[in-house]
């Protein structure tokens, strides 16, 4: 999901910000984002057109995220009562 403010900007100022935020949010990077860009603005140019001149997208692998490690549930020690007493205190 992406959000655009519109406000007072010119609309191809709007335009722009809705084709990066896809390029952003399908994390295109390289050639794939300049691919989708050109036909972007192309079909917005030409609305009528532009689907015919489109190549078909390729299927593209999502770029990993870094993974966080969290904690096992073995690895946590449970606090015995007088520790809570401690920590209440």
């Amino acid at each position: 999901m992406i959000a655009i403010r519109r406000g007072d900007r010119p609309f191809a100022a709007v335009q722009g910000d809705v084709i990066e935020g896809v390029v952003v949010a399908n994390r295109l990077v390289g050639q794939q984002a300049e691919q989708f860009r050109r036909a972007a603005w192309s079909a917005l140019e030409f609305p009528t057109s532009a689907a015919v001149r489109v190549i078909p997208a390729q299927a593209v692998r999502p770029v990993p995220l870094p993974q966080r490690r969290l904690p096992s549930q073995r690895s946590r020690r449970r606090l015995v009562p007088e520790e809570l007493n401690e920590r209440v205190a």
